[in-house]
């Protein structure tokens, strides 16, 4: 019986630190449950999932209308819509956007930061 406590202890105290790696491990400005969080809680439409807002994750609904606001919000006019691609025109500069839908969320990737 000891030495099956001893297994299962062990066996937590490593779980622990692999999630406490996992919780310090900073790629994104939000984790994504975090950023699902935010959208769900109704403080966010539109969330950046990296530092330069290249990826981005956004609330159900039409997937044009929030990237559009989150882009002129940054100086971005929309050009033209081809079905999952979006690209939007700044200075004479031209941004894409490719978005999904996916499990239920708009994932939108930019090919350059906003």
């Amino acid at each position: 019986m000891p030495k099956r406590k001893l297994v299962i202890w062990s066996g937590l105290i490593i779980f622990s630190i692999f999630l406490t790696i996992l919780a310090l491990a900073k790629e994104y400005p939000f984790s994504l449950p975090k950023a699902i969080l935010s959208i769900e809680t109704g403080n966010a439409r539109l969330v950046p999932l990296t530092s330069d807002a290249s990826k981005l994750i956004g609330r159900r609904g039409p997937f044009e209308q929030q990237i559009t606001v989150f882009l002129t919000q940054r100086g971005w006019r929309h050009k033209e819509t081809l079905g999952d691609h979006i690209i939007y025109e700044k200075d004479n500069v031209t941004l894409n956007v490719y978005s999904r839908f996916r499990r239920g969320y708009w994932w939108y990737i930019l090919d350059k930061a906003p």
